[in-house]
């Protein structure tokens, strides 16, 4: 469903590693630029009643394909104030715990009057929040983390690759 975000985000990273393109690619995709234009569609996009399912859907497809825009935007403006932010220790610690974050926040954050839950109480906020990232960091530290140590000493790395991993 969303192999149009994942191309488009290998063409752009293939295409900026040519140095021929790299300075079009630079002054193209400027936070200045990306950022706002990102914003914009995305306040469109929440502003749009789901009930006008054409418009709505048409809104995503725009919004969409911008995710990897705005992703290199920040890898090439390392910089910039937005990329300082997303370098920011607790942004880093989501985006660490990111994957724990996808797979627990299906538990916890459920519409229980549509989907009925034998604990509904988990549901509210700000208990989900709570439990999901409580559910991440466990999920990541005792299982994924000892994980990833076990692949690396099966299969090394042809590079010494991360270090804080082991």
């Amino acid at each position: 469903m969303h192999l149009n975000g994942l191309i488009l985000g290998c063409f752009l990273a293939v295409v900026a590693s040519r140095p021929a393109y790299q300075n079009g690619i630079r002054r193209f995709l400027r936070p200045s630029v990306t950022l706002p234009l990102m914003a914009l569609l995305m306040a469109t996009h929440y502003m749009i009643s789901p009930g006008n399912k054409r418009l709505f859907v048409l809104s995503y497809a725009a919004l969409e394909p911008l995710f990897p825009f705005m992703v290199m935007s920040t890898v090439l403006h390392s910089g910039s104030f937005f990329s300082r932010i997303l370098e920011w220790a607790p942004l880093r610690y989501v985006g660490r715990l990111s994957y724990s974050l996808y797979l627990w926040q299906q538990l916890f954050f459920l519409d229980v009057s549509i989907w009925p839950h034998p604990l509904p109480w988990m549901n509210r906020f700000p208990l989900s929040f709570l439990l999901t990232f409580a559910c991440s960091a466990i999920s990541f530290y005792l299982i994924e983390k000892p994980m990833m140590r076990m692949g690396h000493r099966l299969a090394p790395p042809p590079s010494p690759g991360r270090t804080d991993l082991q």
